[in-house]
């Protein structure tokens, strides 16, 4: 899966290209997964790539300093418990825990450098034998890094 984000900052562009590898696993209504990205960004903001999402860390003086980085961003594993699962025409809904690891560069601004925790739901609906709906909604908590704003 590959996505290309852009992003404005205070009349600065950021773009953040992401390739993420996934592997997945499911044994009765339990399932766990492993997310690994690979991202490149390229702005003229310190910036941070919080969960594929370029998020402003600190402003930076001096218009036209863009910088590109490149490399593995952060880990996420995911589990997540089946509460429910229609056979005919399915909609499935699972509650879902995550945590992302500090593999990414921090210094780079391709990651925290922190843990972070999180708790949702995710659902999915199939439509018909090509279309499926599907939709999250998560809580995260955030690591507080040093430097922020």
């Amino acid at each position: 899966m590959k996505r290309k984000l852009i992003v404005l900052f205070f009349g600065m562009i950021s773009v953040l290209w992401t390739i993420l590898a996934m592997a997945s696993e499911e044994k009765d209504k339990w399932n766990v997964s492993v997310t690994v990205p690979c991202i490149y960004q390229e702005t003229g903001s310190a910036v941070a790539s919080i969960e594929g999402r370029p998020v402003q860390i600190r402003r930076t003086t001096g218009v036209g300093n863009r910088t590109s980085t490149e490399g593995l961003g952060d880990i996420i594993l995911k589990g997540g418990y089946d509460l429910l699962e229609e056979p005919e025409q399915p909609f499935n809904l699972s509650a879902v825990a995550k945590i992302k690891l500090p593999t990414a560069n921090k210094d780079d601004g391709l990651g925290t450098g922190e843990f972070d925790e999180g708790v949702g739901l995710e659902a999915s609906k199939r439509l018909d034998s090509r279309w499926t709906f599907l939709g999250d909604l998560y809580y995260t908590f955030i690591g507080s890094p040093l430097g922020w704003i």
